[in-house]
């Protein structure tokens, strides 16, 4: 009778639909990508290429009586999603099938991936990818600060373009893309960070970057995929930030952000397979687009992908990650830093940072009055107070500034010319004397009885070049808890005022104990003073501001001012003396004539300024 009914009858409606497949491939999904010339290689069969939303899996909707791609949609619903499971419930395969997803329903210029791999490295094969603009993992923390740093770059940049041209809002500036200028960067980034909980634990300050771009992000079209092994890894700020939320099995079904019921029935031993909001089991594609269904030879064929990928496309790719030098000269960078007017950007250039591998400059007239150099020996605290103090004369004549220098090693002997050294001291007789004949200096520029506040400003009641002490070795210098140089600390709080300003230079060895026990180390810390952080030892504590001594290479240091903290590779100026301070060229050709001082005048050092020298 079964067989009679099953040749002639018709089947009935099925109410609930078969379970959802232990593996599928992502083709199945976007269809077998085909070549476009000028989009490349493109699904041709997903509705909705280009615009931020694109498939990563099937949903299970039963009461609906049907499956449904699970889509990202980082246009409008997700600008950011957080992926949480246990170690090998398929996070790193779900983050490859997101990129590759990604990829194959936009282009470069629509969309482009950075990410942090801290995981188990499955995310290095998408580097070759033209959407990508580079991967770090857990043994590279520069370029994972580099990929962070560039990200939060873009969101200043977007920000700023966005003001000038008058877009009202993101989704607008992306119907705009066309129009504007194509050497801008006008694609949306999607910055993924696999294993979260290590990447804070390893990169000081990963927390507060990736918190603020959670914030300014998505209205600057940079997103977020975050991956952690519970959610207690994620604080509950950035947790706040986080629209879109994937769970695939947890540890404990109590944990669960989504449904803690369904949580317990999410499967074991089944990768990819999780929940979605606001309740739905989904399976998560694999990242494959040759048809298969099996997890082994996952990493050939997503690099058989990345590579068709890099093939078709006829553009160029997205702009690679950038690292800062290991070695950079003043010659490199005098470029760059001369496109600035003096007037406009003050201060002497001393190397390049991180954040926009753009000069750094130093102005100590202007920001921060005082300079605190910390290192070990080697690490080029020496280097970097010749760089400043010829990046200083370059800008300024020496009627302008004049260098006490004190320096037992003798390794700022040919820093500057004769004409901009007021007084070299090499060893403590001659230290203690030019430190007392700098203090009567001082003494007669403090501001006198009586003067009214509108000339407090001017600095008009005393007249000549602004002084700079830089003192390198320190420690050689200082004797127990007495300083050659303990006059010269009650002019330390009215530099602005006085025209005075310190630069110190010493080793990180024992530095902990010297903040407590020199008074003259102490008043600089009190005084809030700006500070660069090379390579010292981290035993030693919190050194400079909140930052910690670290080991780095030779040359690379950490500024820390009062308008923020950046990594910086310190530039190496080995010019030969006499280009130092070389007098600009005049509209004939020559040697300009000194504009800066009085006429026929020489300049004059301290030791001749004052009463007498030593």
């Amino acid at each position: 009778m079964v067989e009679r009914l099953a040749r002639f009858g018709h089947p009935v409606h099925q109410v609930w639909l078969p379970p959802l497949p232990p593996a599928l491939p992502l083709d199945a999904l976007l269809g077998v990508p085909e070549a476009d010339p000028e989009a490349g290689l493109r699904s041709p069969t997903w509705p909705f290429s280009g615009s931020l939303r694109f498939p990563v899996g099937v949903v299970d909707l039963p009461l609906a009586q049907s499956q449904q791609p699970l889509v990202v949609d980082l246009g409008r619903l997700h600008a950011h999603l957080a992926l949480v499971g246990v170690p090998q419930s398929g996070k790193s395969t779900l983050l490859r099938t997101l990129a590759l997803s990604g990829m194959l329903t936009h282009t470069p210029q629509e969309l482009q991936f950075a990410a942090l791999d801290f995981g188990g490295g499955g995310l290095h094969v998408l580097e070759g990818a033209p959407h990508t603009t580079g991967v770090a993992g857990r043994h590279e923390p520069e370029r994972a600060r580099r990929i962070l740093a560039e990200a939060r770059a873009l969101v200043d940049e977007r920000e700023r373009l966005l003001r000038e041209s008058r877009i009202g809002s993101i989704a607008e500036f992306r119907r705009r893309r066309a129009e504007l200028d194509p050497a801008l960067r006008t694609a949306d980034l999607v910055l993924v960070l696999d294993n979260w909980a290590a990447i804070r634990a390893e990169l000081e300050d990963a927390d507060a970057v990736v918190l603020d771009l959670a914030a300014r992000g998505p209205g600057a079209g940079v997103h977020l995929v975050l991956t952690a092994n519970r959610w207690a890894e994620v604080r509950t700020n950035l947790r706040d930030a986080i629209g879109a939320r994937l769970e695939l099995r947890l540890g404990d079904s109590a944990e669960s952000e989504v449904d803690r019921r369904l949580a317990k029935t999410v499967p074991a031993g089944l990768p990819g397979r999780g929940i979605a909001a606001p309740g739905h089991h989904f399976q998560a594609a694999l990242p494959r687009v040759d048809g298969g269904t099996r997890a082994e030879g996952l990493a050939d064929a997503v690099r058989a992908a990345v590579d068709a990928l890099a093939a078709a496309w006829p553009g160029s790719p997205a702009p690679k990650v950038r690292l800062l030098p290991p070695h950079v000269s003043v010659r490199e960078l005098a470029g760059l830093d001369e496109r600035l007017p003096a007037a406009k950007h003050p201060g002497a250039v001393v190397g390049v940072g991180e954040g926009t591998l753009a000069p750094v400059r130093l102005d100590l007239a202007g920001g921060d009055q005082h300079l605190l150099v910390v290192g070990d020996g080697g690490a080029g605290k020496t280097g970097f107070l010749r760089t400043w103090m010829r990046g200083l004369a370059d800008r300024h004549s020496p009627y302008e500034l004049r260098f006490m220098v004190v320096d037992f090693r003798r390794g700022l002997a040919d820093a500057v010319p004769d004409a901009y050294l007021g007084a070299y001291a090499t060893d403590t007789r001659s230290a203690t004397t030019y430190a007392e004949q700098l203090a009567s200096a001082l003494a007669e520029r403090v501001p006198p009885p009586g003067l009214p506040p509108s000339r407090l400003a001017d600095h008009d009641w005393w007249q000549g070049p602004d002084l700079y002490l830089v003192v390198d070795d320190y420690d050689l210098v200082a004797s127990g808890r007495v300083s050659l140089l303990q006059g010269l600390l009650e002019f330390a709080g009215q530099s602005r005022e006085l025209g005075f300003h310190m630069v110190i230079a010493r080793r990180s060895g024992g530095i902990s104990r010297t903040l407590m026990s020199d008074p003259f180390v102490s008043r600089l810390k009190e005084l809030g003073t700006a500070g660069l952080l090379l390579s010292s030892d981290p035993r030693e504590g919190i050194l400079i501001g909140n930052r910690r001594g670290a080991e780095l290479p030779p040359g690379r240091a950490w500024l820390v001012q009062r308008t923020g903290q950046q990594l910086v590779q310190v530039a190496d100026d080995d010019r030969p003396l006499d280009e130092v301070a070389a007098p600009a060229a005049s509209d004939d050709g020559g040697p300009a004539a000194p504009d800066d001082g009085p006429a026929g005048a020489q300049p004059v050092g301290l030791a001749d300024a004052f009463d007498a020298a030593p």
